[in-house]
């Protein structure tokens, strides 16, 4: 939990340095992201809201908690990400594009007598994936697949950008201010891709 002048001042520090990133990093950017963040970087950003979602499906009844980021400066950076990290998805050797190329390989799939197909969910997939080990991973993937990226992939500013929105996640409960201090930035766009 954060007193009010600590989310505050986390939340500065980090528009500042955001806003630093991307006077530093112009040469990087297309025109057109440069335009995206000059403009989101002058508008008005409220702090994410954690609430919890009823699963009612469940018994007995639990709580699915959400950190609703929309209209967050995190949400402009976490935004890019996402853009930027489709990019990357196909170099991923189990990237599959859409439920219909699944069917398809399926389709095309011998399975032998007896054999059962069987698929398993991942609980709490995204909180718990440790920050510094996803960004390393992350790192990692970009480094060993360079090659086959565009030539001019922000590596060090899409890096950077990652790490700050993963480690910065500041939300408001009621009248109380939270840091997440442990898994994947909640709330974000990029969190599905990550």
């Amino acid at each position: 939990q954060l007193s009010t002048t600590e989310a505050k001042n986390i939340l500065d520090k980090v528009k500042s340095t955001l806003k630093k990133l991307i006077e530093d990093n112009q040469n990087n950017l297309s025109k057109a992201e440069l335009t995206y963040f000059k403009r989101n970087l002058n508008s008005y950003h409220r702090i994410p809201i954690f609430y919890g979602l009823p699963k009612v499906h469940k018994t007995p009844t639990t709580l699915r908690p959400v950190v609703s980021c929309s209209g967050s400066l995190s949400t402009v950076f976490s935004t890019w990400l996402d853009y930027k990290m489709k990019l990357l998805l196909p170099h991923v050797r189990s990237y599959v594009k859409n439920s219909t190329e699944i069917i398809n390989d399926l389709k095309m799939l011998h399975i032998p007598d007896g054999a059962l197909l069987f698929s398993a969910d991942a609980t709490a997939m995204y909180t718990n994936i440790e920050t510094n080990l996803g960004i390393a991973s992350i790192k990692n993937f970009i480094t060993s697949h360079q090659d086959k990226l565009p030539p001019n992939f922000p590596t060090n500013l899409f890096l950077l950008v990652l790490k700050l929105i993963m480690k910065s996640n500041v939300f408001t409960f009621a009248d109380t201010y939270w840091l997440q201090l442990a898994g994947t930035a909640m709330g974000t766009p990029v969190v599905c891709a990550y």
